[in-house]
C-alpha cells in the first residue's frame, strides 16, 4: 500500500498527493467530504505518523509576562484569544484543566523540511497526570472542522502521540505531566461548529476514530475583554 494519500483539491477537482502528516493542510471547504472515503482507507497510515519534532525547550518565557489587550480594531484575533485566556482566565474549571501556555512553537531549529508547514499549539492545558493540545478556531473561522480534527490530531503525533511525548512533557509549560492529549475548541453556533454539525455519517466516523476531543465554547458577554475570552463550555459528543 503506498504511503501517500490523494486529497481533492482545486476547481475542477484536482487531487494532492501527500504524506498523512501533510492532508491537514490541504482540506478545503468545498472538497472536505469528497476526501473522506480516501482518509477512511488510509486510517492506519494516520496511526503510523511518526515523531519528528524535537526542540530544547517549548516553553517561551515571554509567554508568562503580562501583555497589554489588544485595540478592538486589532487582527490576528485567534491569537490573541490565545493571550487574554492564558492571561485572564487560564482557570474556569475547564474539562482539560488550566491553560498554562500559548503559541507553542513546532518548529525544530535547523529541522528544514520537516518544518515546512507547520504552525503553533494554539493552548496547552495541564491537569493532573495529563496535558492537552488544543486547536482553537475563532468565531469568524471559516474553515473545515475537518481540517482542526486533522491538525492537532496530526501535531499530536509528532510530538509522540501517547507513548512517546515525555520530551514535550518534559520541556513545555505542562512539566509534570506524563499523558498528552488532543482536542478542538469551537465557539457555539460559528459556521465552523455548524458545519461540524452537519457533516455525513463517515466524515463523523473518521473524525471519531481520531479519537479528539471537542469543545463547543460560548463568547463572554460583557466586560473589558469580552472579546478574547469564552468561558463556558460544553463537550461536544461526535
Amino acid at each position: 500500500m503506498s504511503d501517500l494519500i490523494r486529497i481533492p483539491v482545486g476547481r475542477p477537482p484536482r487531487e494532492q498527493a501527500c504524506l498523512p502528516q501533510e492532508v491537514y493542510k490541504y482540506i478545503q471547504v468545498s472538497h472536505a467530504e469528497e476526501a473522506v472515503p480516501e482518509l477512511l482507507r488510509h486510517l492506519d497510515l494516520f496511526r503510523q505518523i511518526p515523531k519528528t519534532q524535537s526542540r530544547e525547550s517549548y516553553a517561551i518565557p515571554s509567554h508568562q509576562g503580562h501583555r497589554e489587550p489588544p485595540s478592538p480594531e486589532a487582527s490576528r484575533w485567534e491569537e490573541w484569544i490565545c493571550i487574554m485566556m492564558c492571561q485572564e482566565a487560564p482557570d474556569r474549571g475547564y474539562p482539560f484543566g488550566r491553560l498554562v501556555d500559548y503559541q507553542v512553537p513546532l518548529k525544530a531549529p535547523g529541522g528544514g523540511e520537516q518544518n515546512q508547514g507547520l504552525g503553533k499549539i494554539d493552548l496547552l492545558a495541564h491537569s493532573g497526570d495529563t496535558a492537552t493540545l488544543l486547536e482553537l478556531k475563532a468565531p469568524n473561522s471559516t474553515e473545515h472542522p475537518l481540517k482542526a480534527f486533522l491538525e492537532i490530531y496530526t501535531y499530536w503525533k509528532l510530538l509522540g502521540g501517547l507513548v512517546d511525548a515525555q520530551n514535550f512533557l518534559d520541556n513545555s509549560a505542562a512539566k509534570g505531566a506524563e499523558r498528552l492529549d488532543k482536542a478542538v475548541l469551537l465557539y457555539r453556533d460559528s459556521k465552523i461548529a455548524r458545519r461540524l454539525e452537519a457533516v455525513s455519517p463517515e466524515m463523523r466516523d473518521f473524525l471519531r476514530q481520531l479519537e479528539v476531543k471537542c469543545y463547543l465554547v460560548d463568547q463572554v458577554s460583557s466586560g473589558p475583554y469580552a472579546r478574547y475570552l469564552f468561558d463556558h463550555m460544553t463537550e461536544y459528543p461526535l
